[in-house]
């Protein structure tokens, strides 16, 4: 098939996607979101000119020429690569979206293509970038009558240009999650994160043989894991200032205890899977001191304002400073046995 493409300016991109993995996420960079056969089949079913059009087509295609819709962030014209590259993994899965809407109702791409370019050709709300990628495409009559090829190979160039000179996005899409994942995301219970750091992992060892139950038969493998798992619970911004080394130490507990268990052949090396000892050990504990996290300003009681039991996480006060202190002197010593 890349003979095909010999005449495309893209021709080295193309060859790159078609060896790219499909993803259905949305979420990884440099893939293929769109070229695989079922979806081509279901593209020419309904793109036939002489055909019945799909009901949502005319929708599809408005979508796409419109601004707010496809409403381009501040941040994703910012000039700081690595602010710019974190705009556009937000911004890309909209985009994608789009696109995916587009080619279910079998849009034609000529004209979904001059559609996008007038959003993004907007002098004041458009993206120069964005536009000039998607003009050239409209230029190459090797590769424009393969839509949804098209589409990836344009995705994978706009993936390429927001990721170069970012520390975050420049590395291969497999390994991407794994190198942003290095702390407790706000709102994220510690199960959510266990798995978030667990599949993270896999993605970045891309090994058919190992998935989220096998990788702790390779200890090397369940080592880096937990020491990504134990920064991520230290590193809590969002949380009370207790609750990240408090869960971190204990899970250090429970991992050393798994361990020596292992070693005397009392447990096998499925015990150190970190989601199952979330979900056994730390959520329920991090449950039971809830209280304990629980910081009401001592001054602001004392000047005769009423207290409010459902204040938590409160960081302001000599007498809420006072109390963390203690509290993070007696988290330095291992949890009780």
């Amino acid at each position: 098939m890349l003979d095909a493409f010999k005449t495309s300016p893209s021709n080295a991109v193309i060859g790159q996607v078609l060896r790219a993995p499909f993803d259905f996420t949305t979420k990884d960079w440099r893939v293929r979101n769109f070229y695989d056969a079922s979806a081509v089949v279901a593209y020419a079913r309904w793109s036939q000119p002489e055909g019945q059009p799909h009901r949502d087509a005319s929708d599809a295609l408005a979508e796409l020429s419109d601004p707010e819709v496809l409403a381009v962030p501040a941040d994703l014209r910012h000039s700081n690569p690595d602010i710019a590259a974190s705009a556009w993994d937000q911004y890309r899965r909209h985009f994608i979206h789009s696109l995916h809407r587009a080619f279910a109702a079998g849009v034609d791409w000529l004209r979904a293509l001059r559609a996008m370019s007038l959003v993004y050709s907007d002098p004041m709300d458009g993206h120069p970038r964005i536009n000039q990628y998607i003009e050239s495409a409209m230029t190459d009559r090797a590769l424009v009558v393969h839509p949804l090829l098209h589409a990836d190979v344009l995705i994978f160039k706009l993936d390429t240009s927001f990721a170069s000179g970012s520390k975050l996005y420049s590395k291969d899409s497999r390994s991407a999650d794994w190198e942003r994942t290095t702390s407790r995301l706000p709102g994220e219970d510690v199960i959510t994160c266990a798995t978030r750091v667990t599949e993270a992992f896999v993605k970045k060892v891309s090994d058919p043989e190992i998935n989220t139950i096998t990788v702790w038969n390779t200890s090397i493998y369940a080592y880096q894991i937990h020491e990504r798992f134990v920064a991520c619970l230290f590193d809590d911004p969002s949380g009370p200032p207790e609750r990240g080394p408090d869960t971190a130490q204990r899970f250090i507990f429970f991992w050393n205890k798994m361990q020596q268990q292992i070693a005397q052949g009392q447990l096998d090396s499925s015990a150190l899977n970190i989601i199952e000892i979330a979900l056994s050990e730390l959520e329920p504990h991090e449950s039971s001191r809830i209280q304990f996290y629980t910081d009401v300003d001592d001054d602001t009681s004392q000047e005769g304002a009423p207290s409010d039991s459902r204040r938590r996480y409160t960081t302001t006060g000599r007498g809420a400073r006072s109390r963390r202190a203690e509290k993070r002197l007696s988290l330095a010593a291992p949890p009780p046995q």
